[in-house]
């Protein structure tokens, strides 16, 4: 208003994917208890709320990276979303551009890795493998990440193993919006202290609100 601008409206949206439906307080008015005579003067605060739990997919609308991203979150915590993720990536892979596909990879994967106890690493490469025409090049952060089930199971030495840790603590920082960890920091410091770094990162991700 200083800079003779008008105010803007705000509508508060709240997009909820968890396992049941929402069942807490809208407004809130839903919350507190009024005198008479004093409800008029009282904010609501009422916000619109999208409840993916009670929406079946038919009733999921919109643009087709919108569906794909709602369905994701919809299905994220699911036994069902090992069936439902190759349809979801396909979409994705036909709405996106080539050049923006690679990124969506690897946010798709670490959010899944990280709430999904049926995906892992080497799950989620086999399916892109079998719907996405993309190929990594050896050494980038997406590749480090998917190889992860593959390199630990075969135990190939510490240093593997922290070149690993390294790639997932990038992609978990870029994911969570901190600063990246430069590569020269990662290198310098112990595998312990990096895997402890990576845990409370997966942690942080995990309590961020659905």
């Amino acid at each position: 208003m200083r800079e003779g601008l008008s105010l803007c409206p705000i509508v508060p949206l709240v997009v909820y994917h968890g396992e049941s439906g929402w069942s807490a307080a809208q407004c809130l008015s839903d919350l507190i208890r009024y005198p008479d005579g004093l409800s008029e003067y009282q904010p609501e605060f009422v916000f619109r709320l999208l409840d993916l739990s009670r929406l079946s997919d038919s009733e999921i609308t919109g643009d087709v990276v919108l569906q794909s991203t709602l369905r994701l979150l919809k299905y994220s915590r699911s036994r069902q979303l090992v069936e439902k993720l190759v349809d979801i990536l396909t979409s994705l892979a036909g709405a996106l551009l080539s050049s923006s596909l690679p990124a969506w990879i690897e946010a798709v994967g670490v959010y899944l890795m990280s709430v999904n106890r049926d995906i892992d690493a080497e799950h989620y490469k086999q399916t892109l493998a079998s719907v996405l025409p993309v190929q990594y090049e050896p050494g980038s952060l997406a590749d480090r990440l998917l190889i992860q089930g593959r390199e630990e199971g075969r135990k190939e030495g510490r240093e593997e193993i922290k070149l690993v840790v390294a790639g997932q603590i990038q992609l978990l920082e870029e994911l969570l919006g901190d600063t990246l960890t430069t590569d020269a920091e990662l290198q310098s410091t112990g595998l312990d202290a990096l895997t402890m770094q990576l845990a409370d990162l997966q942690q942080r991700l995990r309590d961020r609100p659905s």
